[in-house]
């Protein structure tokens, strides 16, 4: 989500002029219309013609195409407009967590307390606007809230904490056919999809329900309209609409490009789509109007959405990495939970290894965007397009050159929490106004997002039974796999496409084409089917890189034996393999890992922008106990919160601190080089007011560190700092991490069998125990012989699989010299048999024509001087079952005749 407006440069159009992209409240950029399309409502003054189509640039909200000598309208501010229409001034919107019943909270001490925190808002002139049903359940939404009453409502029985309510704005077509998911190349590809049975939540602007791309397919009844509080989605925007279409717009309606008519066609064109509005005509919303339309649309009762997929085309914050912790996460991470396939875009920010909110969600589907395969072409011959990062368009965000199909666009953000990516510019889809047939054509992650929304869609109606991770796995390994090789940061597991996912629900053939991604399960194909039981740990173990780990018992890395915790007590000494053995769990010296980002923390004032930081943790051990030192620069530490997060858990470290009666704490204070450890002897960090807050003495954090004790450190580790009131900016200067690592002591005793060297991994043989042989280890442990993997077919790959235990050998006709040789996995290249004049060049000529119409129409017996030589022609198979006798006739001629002048690489009747 870029603040204020981004643009684009475009050449070609007789004179210089820039794009200007409004994203303040999508992850869409550029925005193209149509004549049928125009909307005087939104292209406004700036509405500009296209130079070759007659389309419209489109004005505020989306994009705008203007000329250098005209005037920009301010929309910076545009979030702060949507703040003021629903809640008063100087007051505030809150999302309350409640302690969860259960651990001594009955439902009646639920009840009671959130009875009592609704008549408190009542009592204060505020107002409980939302009550989470589904995905989060123990939380509510606060209006009107008075910010110098915030600390008095965290101080209310059952309170766990107050979160200030942030701002979220919103981040066929002929990407279509470049995914592969036409109708025509689906059904050309032997595979039937269309997405009919599945229903597709938009959670966005709201839609033009009576569009003609999708007008038929509308859930009205299930719509609704949480930015306006009715059960009317229109879209006042746009960017819904033009979502919407991509997602799941059907064929009825065309686009001229370059003077040739265009059917277009979003990716599941028979899908139910429930439109869902929680953003404004500004395109922003809050938090809470966004969680609300989660919560609505994972609702699987009568009265819900009862959705099978979401698509997010917004986002809010900046996160380094995972943001589990982060409410709309907490409720897209809930909606899969509940069987749900949420899909969110990345954002348009150019982070180099970043995104917001709820994309950064571990289950939900992150996607970030490429270039459309229609550049350069009639309509846009630009070789390079600059992207402003603001409203005057004074500074450059990023640039793209070269441009080229499948090119990043430079501002999707990089991260490695990233899935795949889709095309993102130029995506032309449905648009508001004009009857419902209004196009509009616009560039952002906004765009790639419901192209990966109507993929799911087209799963789900082949397999209704596919899980939100089955649906997910399949469209990474469906992907094609672009930039460096395997997973990178900037394409994920790769751009998707629709054919290669679809072709993976057939039925599986062998072990391999189950693999699910987790070294922590065993894959088998079973009758056609995938089966995936994860390794069965003790209770208290965790599976790392595919074995069973008992932290804190016995022991370390990822080489021990699978074992469950109960049998580590009495394994003392014993070695477990890879050098690891049974430990005492005492705390080593710690150690340290420091960052010094000196990035400012954006002033509150009312709204605020967390911003984060992450340090990435290379050592792999066990946590024992973790302390955080932290420097900030700031003038009024009242009003801080900081958390940190690993492995998908987060730790509120410092929640606004200060003095009880103080409402929002101390003024002129600074952290310089404070110390958070669970053992602080400072005291509690909530009650500290001093001048400067440092260590020593250590602090109190606000919840407790030992959250993260037993995680193994390796990984990210992000610190986000939020300011949530003004006028003090601010810097996070530095902060580091030391963490002590749990002992183990070495034990000198030697193995008593095989299992006490066992590594649990197959590839490098199994391990003996053998104390007189030379070759063993001071434990007496002798490594295991590899298996042979080499199976002497010069056209099979080769591989072990630590996954399944198993030596692969996969037969690849690529390895074989001629255009049409196959490999047999047992005997190797055999030459394709059509190819009848041997000169294996791949082609069906003249040569191998004349062969056959040589043995047309006689009859052979067993025996004949031409019966081997013709029986390569006997295409029909036809044979007499008494004499063996065959006839090569019109069916065998026929069948040949299609192939000639082609290549057994296009002609199917050339494989066998």
């Amino acid at each position: 989500m870029l603040e204020g407006m981004v643009g684009l440069k475009m050449r070609g159009l007789g004179d210089r002029r820039w794009l200007v992209l409004v994203t303040v409240a999508c992850h869409c950029g550029l925005v193209f219309g149509d004549e049928a399309g125009r909307s005087p409502g939104i292209g406004g003054p700036h509405a500009l013609k296209h130079h070759s189509t007659g389309a419209d640039w489109i004005g505020p909200p989306g994009p705008m195409y203007v000329s250098p000598s005209e005037t920009v309208p301010d929309i910076h501010n545009a979030a702060a407009d949507v703040m003021a229409d629903d809640v008063l001034p100087e007051r505030v919107s809150v999302l309350v967590q409640f302690q969860p019943v259960g651990d001594g909270v009955t439902e009646a001490m639920s009840r009671t307390r959130r009875s009592r925190v609704d008549r408190w808002a009542k009592d204060v002139g505020g107002r409980q606007k939302y009550v989470y049903k589904t995905v989060l359940p123990d939380t509510v939404n606060l209006r009107d809230i008075p910010t110098t009453q915030i600390r008095e409502l965290e101080r209310l029985p059952g309170v766990v904490k107050v979160e200030r309510d942030q701002l979220m704005h919103a981040h066929l077509t002929v990407s279509t056919p470049m995914i592969r998911a036409l109708q025509s190349q689906i059904s050309a590809a032997g595979l039937s999809a269309d997405g009919s049975g599945v229903r597709v939540c938009v959670i966005d602007t709201g839609i033009d329900s009576d569009h003609v791309m999708y007008g038929d397919r509308v859930d009205t009844a299930a719509g609704r309209d949480f930015a306006n509080d009715d059960n009317d989605p229109e879209d006042d925007n746009g960017h819904g609409t033009n979502v919407a279409g991509i997602a799941v717009g059907g064929v009825g309606i065309s686009d001229e490009r370059c003077g040739v008519p265009t059917t277009l066609q979003g990716v599941a064109p028979a899908a139910t789509l429930v439109g869902i509005k929680v953003l404004g005509a500004s395109g922003s919303g809050f938090t809470s109007d966004v969680i609300a339309g989660i919560d609505y649309a994972a609702d699987q009762s009568a009265s819900g959405g009862r959705c099978d997929v979401i698509n997010l085309s917004l986002g809010g914050g900046v996160f380094g990495g995972a943001c589990n912790g982060e409410s709309s996460a907490i409720a897209a991470n809930n909606a899969v939970a509940n069987g749900v396939v949420v899909v969110a875009s990345a954002g348009n920010e150019a982070n180099a290894n970043a995104l917001g909110s709820p994309a950064c969600a571990s289950d939900a589907i992150a996607v970030g965007a490429v270039f459309d395969d229609d550049f350069p072409n009639c309509e846009h011959d630009d070789s390079s397009f600059s992207w402003c990062a603001n409203a005057q368009c004074t500074e450059i965000l990023c640039t793209d050159t070269n441009i080229t199909a499948d090119a990043l666009i430079c501002f999707s953000n990089r991260t490695d929490q990233l899935d795949v990516t889709a095309p993102g510019c130029v995506s032309t889809s449905a648009g508001v106004g004009s009857g419902g047939t209004g196009l509009v054509g616009q560039c952002g992650t906004s765009q790639a997002a419901p192209h990966v929304a109507g993929l799911a869609a087209l799963l789900l109606s082949v397999d209704p039974t596919l899980t939100p991770a089955e649906v997910r796995q399949i469209i990474r390994d469906g992907a094609i796999d672009l930039g460096p090789p395997g997973f990178d940061i900037g394409y994920g597991y790769g751009r998707i496409d629709a054919i290669d996912a679809l072709s993976l629900l057939a039925p599986c053939v062998g072990d391999g084409d189950c693999d699910d991604g987790d070294a922590c399960t065993t894959d088998t194909c079973v009758a056609g089917s995938c089966t995936n039981v994860a390794i069965a740990c003790g209770a208290d173990d965790t599976c790392v890189n595919g074995v069973c780990e008992a932290l804190g018992a016995c022991c370390q890395g990822s080489l021990c034996d699978v074992r469950a915790t109960s049998e580590c007590a009495s394994l003392s000494g014993v070695f477990l393999g890879g050098g690891s053995v049974c430990g005492s769990g005492a705390a080593n010296n710690p150690t340290t890992y420091t960052a010094t980002p000196d990035v400012a923390i954006p002033d509150g004032g009312g709204i605020g922008n967390p911003v984060s930081d992450t340090i990435v943790v290379p050592d792999s051990f066990p946590i024992g106990d973790i302390d955080v030192s932290i420097t900030i620069t700031h003038t009024w530490v009242g009003d801080v919160t900081v958390s940190l997060e690993h492995d998908g858990t987060s730790v509120t470290l410092i929640d606004r601190p200060g003095v009880p009666d103080s409402t929002f704490g101390c003024d002129s204070s600074n952290f310089d080089g404070m110390v958070l450890d669970d053992d602080g002897t400072g005291g509690a960090i909530e009650s500290q007011c001093q001048t400067n807050l440092t260590s020593p003495p250590n602090y109190t954090p606000n919840n407790a560190l030992a959250a993260f004790n037993g995680m193994d450190a390796a990984g990210a580790w992000t610190i986000t700092v939020f300011d949530s009131a003004t006028p003090d900016p601010g810097t996070l200067n530095a902060w580091s991490l030391a963490i002590d690592g749990l002992g183990f002591n070495p034990c000198t005793s030697l193995c008593a069998d095989a299992s006490a060297c066992d590594d649990g991994l197959f590839c490098n043989g199994m391990e003996t125990c053998d104390p007189a042989n030379p070759s063993a280890d001071a434990f007496g442990c002798v490594a295991g012989v590899a298996p042979v993997v080499d199976d002497g077919v010069a056209c099979t790959i080769d591989s072990c699989d630590e996954d399944t235990d198993t030596v692969l050998n996969v037969a690849d006709d690529a390895q074989c010299p001629g255009a049409c040789d196959r490999c047999d996995p047992i005997s190797g290249c055999w030459h394709c048999p059509f190819d009848l004049d041997g000169d294996a060049d791949g082609a069906i000529g003249t040569g191998d024509f004349g062969l056959f119409t040589g043995c047309f129409g006689q009859v052979y017996l067993p025996g004949d001087a031409n019966y081997d030589t013709c029986l390569l022609s006997n295409f029909d198979g036809e044979v007499d079952s008494e004499t063996g006798a065959y006839n090569v006739g019109t069916g065998d001629f026929g069948l040949f005749s299609s192939c000639f002048g082609l290549t057994c690489e296009t002609c199917v009747l050339c494989t066998p």
